[in-house]
């Protein structure tokens, strides 16, 4: 009760959100054919589906497991429904068919999985939501006014100035989480909003309370609402106006909730008194737990009555009503304001910078494993000379202080991902793109990075005792700095490729490994194995920051030799300085193949490393999850439907499609009903019982026939513009089998011959006189047959 007032205290409080563009959402004829990895043949994960929601009114779409729920949802959001797939059909927005751009500037999707950032709090989460989706005609008092609104109207006010939830500080609720990633869609001012399964995880209370705060807001906005749902509760069920039952990617029923029950009734599957009428009907087609096939056959049996049902029928009338009756404006230019693109990279910086300090996982963490890290190096590196002896151990600081700090940065990979997570979310509903996710992330990391790459040095460097100078020094961190960036953008290359966690984890791991060993260190240059050497140490960020950190250390520094007992030099390494006792630090650059003065051009190879990486990302993200649905004519549809009743590859069995078989029966009924069975007996007889023979009558009867049950026509009016089309073609054998046909449908003799006589104006005196002669012929063998 208490949650009721407050809705209807806030009555006004979202009118921002009322829809007074869209009326109506349509769809039909949809389809969507992959390829099948066994057979290898076109497999159909979705058929022929139709459907209608008016504004102010919620759907499910229902089904078990695997039925084409999700598949649905993704197709009517223009979404990919499935990787390789391809999908035909019609979307429409008030009867208008509607392309990708459309349904993204008056739709928003919410995830099946929570895409929202744990360090952030409630209202910032809504708050920033706002800035990514409003025009800047908004006010900032008139956007915030808009964010309480609706944290107001989904009962977060007590939480918002909460965070999210991290794995480390738990913040929201499941279903706090739920009803906050719905706001922070709506705040966007959609028209229509698609749900993917918005009460997984949920209780049953907690589910029927997400999906009741949505209906009110659909109510009191005109929305049209869109939801996949696996099995809600009865409260639940019946909080939705209409329902979508799938299975086997088909369609088991699309109607009223409210006439589900009769419906099923009605043709022969009474739902049992006090029973959860989703369970029922999910246990009814649901083939998962199917051990004889008696379920499937079932599923194919509900599936086949909606096909041939009066509701099928009246559904088809009420498309074509609509595409009639709703507003004829022109939605193609329908386009919501955005805000500009600067805007958008700002609120991206500031939203980064604040998960940045407060979340752990990102940095902080990251920092005081580095500074361990730091001081491990300088404790084990401790206080090393300028003597020959000390040469080899500064070698070995500087490629594993290198490696270690790129090796770590795997670190990263748990707050990229939830980074990716989000961004994937918000471009799919034209938030934010690829570029302003790809420059915000970049740029958030540069003081972070930078600082560990200062606070590692000054730790390692001083106490290592590397060169002492100022701008050594400078360089040292400027090199662990390009380090960091490089094995950074790594990661957010493998998250990208590969975004899930163990795998990220477990590849940038492999990658860091293998420039570990083709840097030059471990294996000398010159005796590196040439595939190594020429396909990954010339593209190897560590190589360059290895030879930099060396040039660093040894171009402006001697070392002292060893004194033997006769007071002879014993010098490890030659150089022009062994008469002196003295080795030069250049000198052990050439026998590891390293060049002086190259430093610019390193610097370089790894910037040119690092933008590679991020331009890939912004290319493999760019384009994703975005579909588009060729909208077919009718032959292609046809041919759809007839591919599957081709015979296979294996032989000359055939293997009917039960939608196809559908209204291949419905066609034969039509038939017999136009024909007669006197007639029909007649065809047959003259007909082959071949398999081609077999597969062009079921054709026929699916294609041809079954239109007949189309309303708005009569069968008279069918038989008399049968015979007006034969007249044109000058198909005389079929003329004298629609002539019959149309005495049997009702129509008299002279009502035929005054057709024939005035296809004469149109098609030619002679064909009309053709058409004449061919009615006297059937008239008088109709005579003959009566006399005898």
């Amino acid at each position: 009760m208490p949650r009721e007032k407050d809705i209807e205290s806030n009555s006004d409080s979202t009118h921002h959100l009322i829809n007074d563009i869209v009326q109506s959402f349509s769809w039909r004829d949809m389809q969507v054919v992959v390829k099948d990895r066994a057979s290898g043949e076109p497999l159909h994960i979705l058929a022929e589906s139709f459907g209608l929601v008016h504004a102010g009114q919620m759907l499910a779409i229902m089904g078990p497991s695997g039925s084409g729920k999700t598949t649905l949802l993704n197709t009517l959001a223009h979404r990919v429904a499935a990787a390789g797939a391809t999908t035909t059909g019609r979307v429409m927005v008030n009867g208008q068919t509607s392309d990708r751009s459309m349904v993204r500037n008056l739709s928003a999707y919410v995830e099946q999985e929570d895409a929202l950032i744990g360090s952030i709090t409630v209202r910032e989460t809504m708050a920033f939501a706002a800035r990514l989706s409003l025009p800047s005609t908004v006010s900032k008092k008139e956007a915030l006014s808009r964010v309480d609104d609706l944290i107001a109207s989904f009962g977060l006010q007590a939480q918002s100035d909460s965070i999210v939830g991290t794995p480390i500080k738990k913040g929201l609720s499941g279903g706090q989480k739920k009803r906050l990633g719905v706001a922070s869609r709506l705040v966007t001012n959609p028209k229509i909003l698609f749900l993917d399964e918005p009460t997984s995880g949920l209780d049953s209370a907690l589910s029927a309370e997400i999906i009741r705060y949505i209906k009110e807001i659909a109510i009191k906005n005109n929305l049209v609402i869109i939801a996949s749902i696996h099995q809600p509760s009865t409260t639940t069920y019946r909080l939705f106006d209409k329902l979508a039952l799938l299975s086997l990617g088909k369609t088991c029923y699309f109607g009223p909730v409210s006439d589900a029950d009769d419906y099923f009734r009605r043709i022969g599957y009474p739902m049992p008194p006090a029973m959860n009428p989703a369970e029922f009907f999910l246990d009814l087609i649901n083939i998962d737990l199917d051990k004889n096939g008696e379920v499937k056959k079932r599923a194919q049996d509900v599936i086949q009555k909606w096909s041939l049902s009066a509701e099928r029928k009246h559904l088809e009338n009420e498309l074509n009503n609509d595409a009639a009756t709703t507003s004829r404006t022109d939605l193609s230019s329908v386009k919501l304001a955005k805000p500009n693109p600067w805007t958008v990279l700002l609120t991206l910086l500031q939203r980064s910078w604040i998960k940045a300090y407060r979340d752990v996982v990102a940095y902080e963490i990251r920092i005081a494993m580095y500074l361990g890290l730091a001081i491990l190096m300088g404790t084990v590196f401790l206080r090393f000379q300028s003597s020959q002896e000390y040469i080899q151990p500064y070698i070995n600081a500087i490629f594993f202080g290198g490696a270690f700090l790129s090796f770590m940065a795997v670190a990263y990979v748990p707050a990229f991902l939830e980074d990716l997570h989000t961004f994937e979310n918000e471009r799919a509903n034209g938030l934010v793109g690829p570029f302003s996710f790809m420059m915000a992330n970049f740029l958030i990391g540069l003081p972070f990075l930078f600082l560990i790459a200062v606070l590692f040095s000054v730790v390692e460097y001083w106490l290592t005792n590397f060169r002492v100078d100022g701008s050594a020094f400078m360089m040292w961190v400027l090199w662990l700095f390009l380090d960091l960036l490089a094995a950074e953008s790594l990661v957010v290359l493998v998250s990208s490729v590969a975004p899930i966690f163990v795998v990220a984890l477990a590849v940038t791991a492999f990658a860091n490994g293998l420039w570990m060993v083709v840097d030059g260190f471990l294996v000398p240059m010159t005796i590196l194995n040439p595939f190594w050497k020429y396909v990954f140490h010339y593209i190897d960020y560590q190589a360059y920051v290895f030879q930099g950190m060396m040039v660093n250390e040894f171009k402006g520094r001697d070392y002292a030799c060893a004194r033997a007992s006769d007071g002879q030099y014993q010098c490890m390494y030659p150089s022009d300085m062994n008469s002196e006792g003295m080795i030069r630090g250049t000198d052990v650059l050439k026998v590891f193949k390293i060049d002086t003065g190259l430093e610019g051009t390193w610097i370089g190879i790894i910037i040119g490393i690092i933008a590679g990486r991020y331009m890939t990302v912004k290319t493999l993200r760019g384009s994703q999850h975005l579909a588009s649905i060729v909208t077919p004519s009718r032959y292609q549809r046809l041919a759809l439907h007839a591919s599957s009743s081709l015979p296979s590859k294996d032989g000359p069995s055939i293997k009917p499609d039960p939608e196809a078989s559908a209204r291949a029966e419905l066609g034969s009924k039509m038939a017999r009903e136009f024909f007669g069975e006197e007639i029909l007996a007649d065809i047959r007889g003259q007909s082959r019982e071949d398999l081609p023979s077999r597969i062009a009558s079921e054709y026929v009867n699916e294609t041809c026939f079954a239109s007949y049950a189309r309303p708005h026509l009569e069968f008279r009016e069918r038989s008399l513009l049968n015979i007006a089309m034969l007249i044109a073609l000058n198909r005389s054998n079929e003329l004298r089998l629609h002539i019959r046909a149309a005495l049997y449908n009702g129509l008299s003799r002279e009502q035929i011959c005054e057709a024939c006589r005035h296809a004469m104006v149109y098609c030619g005196v002679p064909a009309g006189r053709t058409a004449l002669l061919v009615a006297s012929d059937v008239f008088a063998e109709l005579d003959a047959k009566k006399s005898s």
